[in-house]
């Protein structure tokens, strides 16, 4: 574990006393502006403020990975665009993206209908209150009079986007001659209470994000509100993209591969499933005249006949899944999977298939054109197939226990805990994908360091820089964990 170390401060700062060329991988999952939970660490400024910011740490990141390294960035499907734009700035190919579908999401979105029911009854208070100003000759110190704490809330009562909370509403209600049939008619009907879906490591949450162990279902008061029942104003959270960025190369792939170690992608290391076939037997192998951009993963075929070759599984594809998880994180699909499981859904929609023998050639016909000359014909194509059965996920990188992090993974110390922790299994993918035997990851934004702990897992170096001295003793806890 000699190969981690974690240091405290500002990435911004930090960074630029790293030496240039050092480190072969970056895997982070840095702050994505939209001041998550109210953390002051999650806000950068505005559009343009975080696409600069960006680049600002991804340049200090290019200068600091060898030739040909990649760099791996979460990002929010709101901003993450700047983001990337950031990226591609400060001098990285953009490569690719992965997006990491899980099914623990839950919507942060406003009740459109009950939100017209709200400024309804807030248009009736505020219009009781204008007559009584104008009339009777309102002012703040008659709210001060009445029991009203703070009487500088009078003017904000007069506006659009104020309105008097409950309690100081019963306060002024009776002086106003506001009597509670008046406001009874924009009170919801309660049709039934439900109990709160909760995910791992984290409160209970209603369907529009709102804390509690129960929630109301209401029917709508006014009519206005009857013509907006059932919208909202943002869907369900459901993926998230990672950006798969290069430093440019040094002359060719090959050169750079064997000159720095860095520039291409460990395929093998992160196949998908564990499926193996077997070289056909008879006569010269037809499996030597496939090729691997046809036949979508490796082959070891010699020339010598009957020869055997195994492989390790599916190319790894640029979407990941992840299973539904129970509360306590563990997972909610180990004997079939629950309803909502991206998993399962996506079986659902493309069936049960069963493969060819594994081994065997499947020649389809593929129309061939040419931009200039059109139609030029067809062409057969090969494919090696695996001989399996299941739905189209077996063709994805899944990771069970692993929808969202699940508890068990989300260190806490001194009742402190990180608020956006990755899976573990997820990071440890990651670095195995862009990182060379050996290597060092560097991953400035650590959080509560599972990119650390996926890389002693796997066997690389780490450098992970921390500016919020709360989250160093999560990390601690987890190299602690490694060491023990």
């Amino acid at each position: 574990m000699d190969g981690l170390r974690v240091l405290h401060g500002p990435a911004e700062l930090l960074l630029p006393a790293l030496p240039p060329s050092s480190v072969d991988a970056v895997v982070t999952d840095p702050p994505y502006n939209l001041a998550f939970m109210g953390k002051s660490w999650d806000s950068v400024g505005g559009p343009a403020a975080f696409a600069e910011w960006c680049r600002l740490w991804t340049a200090e990141c290019l200068r600091v990975l060898k030739p040909g390294g990649h760099l791996l960035a979460f990002g929010g499907t709101r901003t993450y665009h700047r983001m990337v734009c950031g990226i591609e700035d400060a001098g990285f190919e953009i490569r690719d993206s992965v997006t990491w579908l899980y099914a623990q999401g839950f919507p942060k979105s406003l009740d459109v209908s009950k939100a017209i029911d709200r400024h309804q009854l807030g248009e009736l208070r505020r219009a009781k209150l204008m007559h009584f100003v104008q009339h009777r000759g309102a002012n703040a110190q008659w709210l001060v009079n009445l029991g009203v704490a703070d009487g500088r809330s009078f003017k904000d009562w007069t506006t659009e986007d104020h309105a008097p909370s409950e309690q100081n509403w019963v306060l002024v209600r009776d002086a106003l001659g506001v009597t509670p049939e008046e406001e009874q008619a924009f009170e919801r009907e309660v049709l039934v209470k439900k109990r709160s879906g909760r995910t791992a490591g984290m409160q209970l949450l209603g369907p529009s994000g709102i804390s509690g162990g129960t929630y109301d279902v209401t029917a709508p008061a006014t009519d206005a509100a009857r013509q907006w029942d059932g919208w909202g104003t943002a869907l369900k959270p459901a993926s998230e993209p990672i950006v798969v960025a290069r430093k440019p190369l040094f002359g060719t792939v090959a050169a750079n591969v064997t000159e720095h170690g860095t520039g291409a992608l460990n395929i093998d290391a992160c196949r998908t499933g564990a499926e193996k076939r077997v070289n056909n037997a008879g006569g010269r192998s037809s499996l030597q005249r496939v090729s691997r951009v046809q036949q979508g993963y490796r082959d070891h075929v010699t020339t010598s006949v009957g020869a055997s070759s195994e492989v390790t599984g599916r190319w790894p594809t640029n979407v990941v899944l992840s299973h539904a998880a129970t509360p306590d994180g563990e997972d909610a699909c180990a004997d079939g999977c629950v309803d909502g499981c991206p998993v399962a859904e996506l079986d659902a929609q493309s069936g049960i298939t069963t493969a060819s023998a594994p081994g065997s050639i499947v020649r389809r016909r593929a129309r061939v054109t040419d931009a200039m000359a059109g139609t030029l014909g067809h062409l057969d194509r090969a494919e090696v197939t695996y001989g399996d059965t299941g739905g189209a996920s077996r063709f994805f990188p899944m990771f069970r226990y692993q929808a969202k992090a699940p508890t068990r993974e989300r260190p806490k110390v001194d009742g402190v805990a990180h608020s956006t922790v990755k899976p573990l299994a997820l990071m440890r993918w990651l670095v195995r994908l862009v990182t060379p035997p050996g290597g060092t990851v560097l991953d400035p934004f650590a959080g509560s360091g599972t990119t650390l702990e996926a890389c002693g897992l796997e066997g690389f170096g780490c450098i992970g820089i921390e500016r919020e001295a709360e989250y160093l003793p999560l990390i601690q806890h987890r190299l602690d964990r490694l060491r023990g």
